[in-house]
């Protein structure tokens, strides 16, 4: 009885001993302030604004032309007259409709390509931190509640 209670306690005793050792390995990255504290985040904004700004000034065409229809209803101006405006507005708004698309195709493209190299950039700052720190693993800090080393400073340092 008292072999096998040695017996059992031997083998917790190495079980426990073998978690915290791959325990000690195991680190995590907060992926979200990585991202945040990135010159990609900086760009990602820029672009949004850049395209909220022509949305904007899109609205503002479309209202000018829109009072300039109306104000030409209340002269009297002639059916002929309100085609033509009418046409040109539609025109316009429609031109000003693909550029609006094709600078969101732009932004968007740009920011994909930014995407993948800072992607591989954090990466590749993990992989290094993990070796020179003898990491086993590298997880997200999302994904874990409890423990591990927290090696987020670090990958934003290497980022920069």
């Amino acid at each position: 009885m008292k072999k096998k209670i040695l017996a059992s306690a031997f083998v917790l005793f190495t079980a426990l001993n073998q978690l915290s050792a791959f325990a000690a390995g195991v680190a995590v990255v907060d992926t979200k302030k990585v991202l945040e504290s990135s010159s990609l985040m900086q760009v990602y904004n820029s672009a949004k604004q850049e395209v909220e700004n022509f949305k904007k000034e899109s609205e503002n065409m479309r209202t000018t032309k829109s009072k300039e229809l109306e104000t030409a209803r209340e002269k009297k101006a002639t059916e002929a007259e309100l085609k033509k405006m009418l046409e040109q507005f539609q025109k316009d708004l429609s031109a000003r409709e693909q550029q609006g698309l094709a600078l969101e195709d732009t932004k968007r493209k740009e920011l994909d390509d930014l995407s993948t190299k800072f992607r591989t950039k954090v990466d590749d700052a993990i992989k290094a931190i993990a070796q020179e720190k003898k990491l086993d693993v590298v997880v997200a800090k999302e994904a874990v509640l409890f423990g591990g080393v927290d090696i987020t400073d670090d990958v934003i340092k290497k980022v920069k």
